[in-house]
């Protein structure tokens, strides 16, 4: 009975993707168009009355938010389908599943600030900035004029040295055992940030005595 049941359910399921699939494809290739019985019977022939109509239903709904190809990856055009699914798992109590899609800040949760040296380059030096603001020109060491997130990611060190005291930033990482990995973390309300390091590779002291060790003799 168990097995009887576990089988009907493997059943339901291959059909209910079979139909997903078949309204999936029915949608895409007649974008725009008002889908009947015909354009989903040529996909699935063997369509029951009882599935037809949800079918068609729940295609028609759907056609005028479906884009065209090359919008298929693109965040808004998807937002409508969220907000769909959002409600139908809201009506069937499966509110745990729903996406937050403007999610509200908690007035007790902290928001980090990473810094590393591209983000740096994006808000200080980069040239997206509008023109009225002041845009900052760094240099590597050599002189270069940095003018790209990838050429900040080169320099890492240069980055850091046109903002912080990079020598000050070393010195606090290497008293913990650390190597200063080029990146921060800014909390907001707090007038400390922390310092993300590598852990320092200590060298192995080896022996000074040559001689081989002798097991020790097992009393009786």
């Amino acid at each position: 009975m168990v097995q009887q049941q576990k089988n009907s359910c493997v059943q339901k399921r291959k059909r209910i993707q079979s139909l997903v699939a078949t309204m999936r494809n029915t949608l895409f290739e007649n974008l725009g168009k008002t889908i009947t019985e015909a354009h989903l019977k040529a996909y699935c022939k063997d369509l029951t009355g009882a599935e037809m109509a949800p079918c068609l239903l729940i295609c028609n709904m759907i056609m005028p938010y479906v884009p065209a190809k090359s919008d298929w990856f693109s965040l808004p055009y998807q937002l409508p389908f969220v907000l769909m699914a959002n409600e139908l798992l809201r009506l069937t109590d499966y509110s745990k599943f729903t996406v937050s899609v403007s999610p509200l800040t908690n007035p007790g949760k902290l928001n980090c600030l990473s810094l590393d040296a591209s983000m740096l380059f994006s808000l200080f030096c980069s040239p997206k900035i509008p023109r009225d603001v002041v845009r900052f020109d760094v240099f590597d060491f050599q002189g270069r004029r940095i003018v790209s997130k990838e050429d900040a990611t080169s320099n890492k060190d240069a980055i850091f040295s046109s903002f912080f005291d990079i020598g000050q930033l070393q010195g606090t990482c290497n008293s913990y055992g650390l190597i200063f990995a080029q990146s921060l973390v800014m909390y907001p309300g707090v007038k400390t940030v922390a310092l993300r390091g590598f852990m320092q590779k200590h060298p192995v002291i080896a022996s000074s005595d040559p001689s081989p060790k002798q097991a020790k003799p097992t009393p009786a």
